[in-house]
């Protein structure tokens, strides 16, 4: 400990014999101090590396940045906190998977098959799908749980970009059906605001 807080007094002491012209006259005390000293400014003087940006290199200096006391007397600059590994990188990267098939030889997206059989897309841009189970031990549910796994779910607005995402053009457009059970269902007419009044 004594020897640390010498350490950080020792560069106001040579500062103060560089000033008096006694700079020469150093004991060989004087001298392992010294060495002492430039060896822990080895490890505490350290730049940012070059990966993490140029401005970042640029901007950052230990001399203009207040110093992190890691224990009892003995700083260290707060450049050592940004070298830790993908800390300033982490916050700044967040993965997304809208698109999920390519095709590799012309680039053209691809329709994904698992969206086709589990969802249909009505001509309104709602995504609809079955309840999830309804053919699943059909033999031990009542009756009023039977009656509900015969309806359909509504996919939200973020379920519904997502999918738009996931297919092709040819799924987006219009479809019309002979006899299509789902016919009452591709236009929105459940708002007044949205309700055709002319048919």
């Amino acid at each position: 400990m004594a020897c640390l807080q010498g350490v950080r007094t020792l560069p106001s002491l040579l500062s103060n014999i560089a000033k008096a012209g006694i700079g020469r006259t150093f004991t060989s005390a004087t001298k392992g101090a010294v060495g002492s000293l430039q060896f822990l400014r080895s490890f505490a003087t350290v730049r940012p590396a070059r990966s993490l940006g140029s401005s970042l290199s640029t901007s950052l200096q230990p001399q203009s940045l207040k110093p992190l006391v890691v224990s009892r007397g003995f700083t260290l600059p707060r450049t050592l906190q940004l070298l830790q590994p993908g800390a300033a990188v982490q916050g700044a990267i967040q993965q997304t998977r809208n698109v999920t098939k390519f095709n590799y030889r012309n680039g053209q997206q691809r329709t994904s098959k698992a969206v086709i059989k589990r969802f249909m897309r009505l001509n309104c841009g709602l995504w609809i799908r079955p309840r999830s189970g309804r053919a699943k031990k059909l033999w031990k549910k009542p009756d009023h749980i039977l009656q509900g796994l015969r309806t359909h779910v509504i996919c939200n607005r973020t379920q519904s970009k997502m999918l738009d995402k996931m297919v092709g053009d040819y799924w987006k457009r219009p479809k019309y059906y002979v006899d299509d059970p789902y016919e009452p269902y591709h236009v929105r007419n459940n708002f007044p605001h949205v309700k055709k009044t002319w048919w």
